[in-house]
């Protein structure tokens, strides 16, 4: 086998390994059941997920979006829960603190009652928002 060769195949097995690790402790998501408030594990930040498929989001880690002009955002948009396991997607209609463009991410979910973004898919890093009792 080639050099190249070698390197596709190696490139192919640290997306499925990338995929797997992003997927770890993720189950089947029902939608109706992530609705409600959610407080984040660390800092001050909340995301609300409403049941008319409205979200807004305060507080977030412009790392999320990969902005670098902000320490943190306030989001508004819209989410959907996607064909498969593991996440939905939040439709960012309006990002305040930032100049970010970014329109869309992945929320995921961890179990009904924590969700979780990931700013570098490459690390293990999380910003986990818990649902408010």
């Amino acid at each position: 086998m080639d050099e190249v060769g070698r390197r596709r195949r190696a490139a192919r097995a640290l997306v499925g390994l990338a995929a797997f690790v992003a997927c770890v402790g993720c189950g089947t998501v029902d939608a109706a059941s992530l609705a409600g408030e959610y407080v984040a594990r660390e800092g001050e930040g909340g995301l609300t997920l409403a049941a008319d498929g409205t979200f807004a989001a305060a507080g977030v880690p412009a790392a999320v979006l990969e902005a670098a002009d902000a320490g943190s955002v306030d989001l508004i948009g819209t989410w959907e829960h996607l064909d498969g396991p593991g996440f939905v997607y939040l439709s960012i209609d309006e990002v305040v603190g930032s100049s970010s463009r970014v329109r869309g991410v992945q929320l995921y979910v961890a179990d009904d009652d924590e969700v979780f973004f990931r700013p570098d898919p490459d690390r293990a890093e999380r910003v986990v928002y818990e649902r408010r009792p």
